[in-house]
C-alpha cells in the first residue's frame, strides 16, 4: 500500500466482505494489512474478531492482544478477549478482560451484561443481577439486562417485575427474545387479560403460538368463548407453521384441551344452566384440571355456585405445598389475591403430581430406598396445610378437588412398573381423603368418579390420558358431602 487513500480503501473492502458475511476474504485482507501495517490499530482488531468467528481462537486472542496494546484507551479489544475466555470457561480471564474494558469505558452497557453472565457461571445469581442494575444505570433500555432481570425475577415468583423488565425487553425493535413466554405467562397469572390479549409484535412464530394459547386461556377462564375460539383458530394456523420442540408440545396439550372444552360445551349447553340461580361464587385454583370447571353451577350444601376457574399453569402440589420463592407460589399468590374475601375456594393441585413420566412416581421407582407411603403422605399433608393456611390468611372457605384416575392404556407403562404406578396414585387420593376429613373440608372426588369397578378409568369422562370433561365435575360435585359449611 502506497497512500494512506489506499489503505482506507482496503480498510472499506475488508468491511464489505466481513458485512456479506464473506469472512475468510475479509480476513485476508486485514491480515495483508496487519503485515504492512504492524501499527494499525483496525485491522487488528478486525482480524481479532473475525478469527474468533472462524473458530481460530489463538489468532483472535493474539491479534486482540495486540491492538489492546495498540489502543490502551479501547474497551473493544478486551471485550472480545472477555468473550473467547468465557467460552472456555477461564471466567477469571473474562471477568479480568472487562474489568479492564469498564476501566478505560465507564460509560458501556453490554459489558455489564457480560459481567452477570460471568457471575451466572459462578452460580451468583445477585451478582448478575447487580451487574445488570449498573448496565441499566448507563442504559435504562439495555436488552440484555431487561432479559435477565425478567428471568431472575420470574424464578423468585415476582411476576410484576417480570412483567416490567420483559415488557421493556418487548418494546425493542426488533422485540428482545422471550423464548419461554415469561411476559405472557405472567400477565396470565396475574388476571391482566387487556395487556395479554394486546401484546405487540413478538420475536417468533414460536412465541406467538404460545401467546395464543394463554390469550386462549384466559378466554375461557373468563367466560369469552368467542374469543376464545377465535384464537385458539389463529394458533391452531401457527401450530402447523412451526418446528417441533418441547415448547410447541406444551402448549399444544393446553390448545387441545381448551378447544375440546369449547366442542363439549357447544355439542352440551344444557350442563351450564346459564339460566340457573347462583347464591356465590366458587373459585377453582389450580393445575390444568381447574378448566373443566369452568362456568359450572354446583351445590355446596344448600348453595348454589357458580365455578369460576384461576389456572396456576402447569403447577405441581408439589410446588406449592411450600414457602419457597418460585414462579408457581407467584402464580398461586396473585390468584388468592384476585379472589373477594369470604368466597369459597376450591384448590385442585394433584394430578400433575400422578403422572407417569413426571411428579411422585418417577421419583419413587428411580429413588432406591425411598418409602413411597411416607413420601406421598408428606407431599398431601404439606400440601393441604399450605392450602389451609394461605386461605386463612385471606378469609376463604377451603375445599378440595381429588385428581382423576389416570386414563392410560396399561400397554403404556412398563409392566413392571404397573402396580407401582397405581399404588401412588391411590396413596396420593386415599391420603388426600384422610387428610381432608381429618381438617374437615370437603373433598370434590374426580378420582371416586372416574375409577371403574374393574380400577380402570371410565373413558366417557376423560379428553384424553390426564384431563377430564366437565361431566365428571357434575358427577363428583352431586357425590359430595360438605362436613361444614364454612
Amino acid at each position: 500500500m502506497d497512500n494512506a487513500t489506499s489503505l482506507t480503501d482496503e480498510l472499506a473492502r475488508a468491511d464489505n466482505f466481513k458485512n456479506a458475511g464473506r469472512l475468510a476474504e475479509a480476513a485476508d485482507i486485514f491480515r495483508q494489512i496487519c503485515s504492512e501495517r504492524p501499527d494499525n490499530f483496525e485491522a487488528h482488531l478486525q482480524l481479532g474478531l473475525i478469527s474468533w468467528d472462524l473458530q481460530q481462537p489463538d489468532a483472535a486472542i493474539e491479534y486482540l492482544q495486540r491492538a489492546a496494546e495498540m489502543d490502551p484507551a479501547s474497551p473493544a479489544p478486551h471485550n472480545g478477549l472477555s468473550e473467547i475466555h468465557f467460552a472456555y470457561g477461564r471466567l477469571d480471564d473474562a471477568e479480568a478482560a472487562l474489568h479492564t474494558s469498564l476501566a478505560v469505558s465507564p460509560g458501556q452497557s453490554d459489558a455489564y451484561v457480560k459481567m452477570a453472565f460471568v457471575s451466572l457461571q459462578r452460580q451468583d445469581k445477585a451478582a448478575a443481577a447487580a451487574h445488570c442494575r449498573r448496565g441499566l444505570e448507563n442504559d435504562p433500555h439495555l436488552l440484555g439486562a431487561h432479559q435477565l432481570l425478567g428471568v431472575f425475577a420470574w424464578e423468585d415468583g415476582r411476576l410484576e417485575d417480570t412483567v416490567t423488565h420483559m415488557a421493556e425487553a418487548r418494546s425493542s425493535r426488533p422485540p428482545g427474545a422471550d423464548p419461554n413466554n415469561l411476559l405472557a405467562k405472567s400477565l396470565l397469572a396475574l388476571g391482566r387479560g387487556a395487556e395479554l390479549e394486546t401484546l405487540g409484535p413478538s420475536a417468533t412464530e414460536q412465541e406467538l403460538f404460545a401467546e395464543r394459547v394463554l390469550q386462549a386461556l384466559f378466554g375461557w377462564q373468563t367466560g369469552r368463548l368467542e374469543y376464545c375460539r377465535q384464537v385458539i383458530t389463529r394458533a391452531l394456523e401457527l401450530q402447523t407453521a412451526i418446528e417441533d420442540t418441547p415448547a410447541k408440545r406444551f402448549y399444544s396439550i393446553y390448545l387441545r384441551y381448551v378447544a375440546s372444552l369449547l366442542d363439549y360445551g357447544a355439542a352440551n349447553p344444557e350442563i351450564y344452566q346459564e339460566d340457573g340461580v347462583e347464591d356465590a361464587e366458587l373459585y377453582a385454583v389450580g393445575d390444568s384440571q381447574c378448566l373443566a370447571t369452568a362456568h359450572l353451577l354446583v351445590g355446596l350444601g344448600d348453595i348454589a355456585c357458580r365455578i369460576r376457574p384461576v389456572l396456576v399453569l402447569g403447577a405441581k402440589a408439589a410446588n406449592v405445598a411450600g414457602a419457597g420463592a418460585n414462579p408457581y407460589n407467584g402464580a398461586f399468590h396473585a390468584a388468592l389475591g384476585r379472589i373477594p374475601k369470604g368466597s369459597h375456594v376450591m384448590f385442585c393441585f394433584g394430578e400433575a403430581d400422578c403422572r407417569y413420566r413426571e411428579g411422585l412416581f418417577p421419583m419413587i421407582r428411580d429413588t432406591p430406598g425411598l418409602d413411597m407411603n411416607e413420601t406421598v403422605d408428606g407431599l398431601v399433608n404439606s400440601y393441604v396445610d399450605r392450602m389451609l393456611h394461605a386461605a386463612a390468611e385471606r378469609g376463604l372457605k377451603p375445599l378440595f378437588q381429588s385428581p382423576p384416575l389416570v386414563n392410560i392404556d396399561t400397554k403404556h407403562v412398563a409392566s413392571d412398573e404397573r402396580d407401582l404406578f397405581a399404588q401412588v396414585i391411590n396413596r396420593f387420593n386415599q391420603s388426600l381423603r384422610r387428610k381432608v376429613a381429618d381438617v374437615g373440608c370437603g373433598l370434590v372426588d374426580l378420582q371416586a368418579v372416574t375409577c371403574g369397578p374393574d380400577g380402570l378409568a371410565r373413558g366417557q369422562y376423560y379428553i384424553d390420558a390426564n384431563h377430564v370433561l366437565p361431566n365428571a365435575v357434575l358427577e363428583a360435585f352431586e357425590q359430595l358431602v360438605m362436613p361444614r359449611l364454612q
